[in-house]
C-alpha cells in the first residue's frame, strides 16, 4: 500500500480537547515509505509529529493548536 498524503485537514485528539491544522498529514504504509516522508518534511523544513490513533489528553501530537 502507498503513502497517503493529504493537507490542511484539521486533526482532532478522541477527547476533542486538541484541535490542530497540520502542514501535511501522511499514513506511511512501510518503514520505507515513513523514512521518505521524515526526508520530504525535513528538506521542506518542517517538524514531524507521530500520532497515532490520537488517543491522548494532551497536547503532545499536536504541531500548533487552533
Amino acid at each position: 500500500m502507498a503513502t497517503t498524503s493529504r493537507t490542511a485537514s484539521t486533526w482532532r485528539n478522541w477527547a476533542g480537547n486538541v484541535t490542530v491544522r497540520p502542514v501535511r498529514e501522511v499514513t506511511p504504509a512501510s518503514a520505507g515509505e515513513l523514512a521518505e516522508a521524515v526526508r520530504r518534511a525535513a528538506e521542506d523544513g518542517l517538524k514531524v509529529k507521530p500520532v497515532g490513533t490520537g488517543h491522548s489528553f494532551t497536547a503532545a501530537a499536536a504541531t500548533t493548536v487552533c
